[in-house]
């Protein structure tokens, strides 16, 4: 609820996913260890990582995926992006686009920091369906 207040505190109207929200933090928790991973899952709730993480992989194969022909119309974008001089462990990488039906990718941050917000951009407009444009404005 602190996020929340956090996020609105500026704003007029505020709209939200709350299954957004926890399928970040189902992946973060996927790529986390030790006491990282131990907040995150307490953080998420009693069911336990396990239950959590079920819940996000169920979410992406039966709502998220494209052209599954349910109605409503849900269109939804995640990803896992880390500067080109990085690597994400390969295993991480498969488990965020198999299991979650999401990208894991590098982007050239640090070098082409603006290449990396227009690839980005143009990733959720399509993953969206066109509703969102910019994501991450210039600057």
């Amino acid at each position: 609820m602190r996020f929340l207040l956090h996020l609105g505190s500026n704003q007029t109207n505020l709209a939200f996913s709350p299954l957004s929200f926890h399928y970040v933090l189902v992946l973060l928790a996927a790529g986390a260890t030790g006491d990282t991973l131990n907040q995150i899952v307490s953080f998420l709730g009693p069911s336990g990582g396990m239950a959590h993480a079920s819940l996000a992989s169920h979410a992406a194969s039966a709502f998220l995926a494209r052209g599954n022909g349910s109605e409503p119309d849900v269109r939804c974008g995640v990803g896992v992006w880390v500067d080109s001089s990085l690597q994400l462990r390969p295993a991480f990488a498969d488990m965020v686009t198999s299991q979650y039906n999401a990208t894991a990718q590098a982007m050239p941050f640090q070098e082409k920091p603006d290449k990396a917000r227009v690839e980005i951009n143009r990733w959720f407009e399509d993953k969206t369906g066109g509703l969102i444009k910019e994501l991450m404005p210039e600057g």
